[in-house]
């Protein structure tokens, strides 16, 4: 029997800018599913830039050709607008994140801290307890600094 594959993971694609944007309403359904691969795609890339080429981003919504003559700069221009709220969405989910695995840790030094503790005779001062090393960004951010974190999360030491 072979061995399963593990599913891609997939972040949970905000689509609220995609089904109320103007032009997006307007595109028949062809124009419609096109533009929707294109968002889908950026999402699954991980936000990375797309391509410039008219071919390749007709090759990436799988449009037919005179449908993407048809469409395009309808198709264009209601991409570039939704992407700009999607990387909105997605520095604030990554950030949100960051802040979860950070009182993670937190949580985790403190159970540690005090399960040795607990081990340890009454009286006797615990030795040093190994807990992780936050990243400068964090710790910036702890403190109330500007900006988001880099996304190191933990250094090892």
């Amino acid at each position: 029997m072979p061995a399963m594959s593990r599913r891609r993971v997939i972040k949970p694609l905000p689509i609220d800018h995609l089904s109320s944007h103007p032009i997006a309403i307007r595109l028949p359904s062809a124009g419609f599913g096109a533009l929707m691969r294109l968002v889908i795609h950026f999402w699954m890339i991980d936000c990375e830039p797309m391509p410039k080429s008219n071919d390749e981003l007709r090759l990436i919504a799988r449009c037919h050709k005179p449908t993407w003559a048809l469409h395009r700069d309808e198709i264009k221009q209601a991409f570039n607008d939704i992407i700009i709220e999607v990387l909105k969405w997605k520095a604030k989910h990554d950030a949100d994140v960051e802040r979860l695995q950070n009182w993670r840790a937190k949580g985790v030094s403190t159970r540690r801290i005090r399960s040795l503790a607990k081990k340890l005779p009454a009286g006797v001062p615990p030795a040093h307890v190994a807990t992780p090393r936050l990243s400068e960004a964090t710790k910036a951010a702890e403190r109330g600094a500007a900006g988001g974190g880099s996304g190191e999360g933990f250094k090892d030491t």
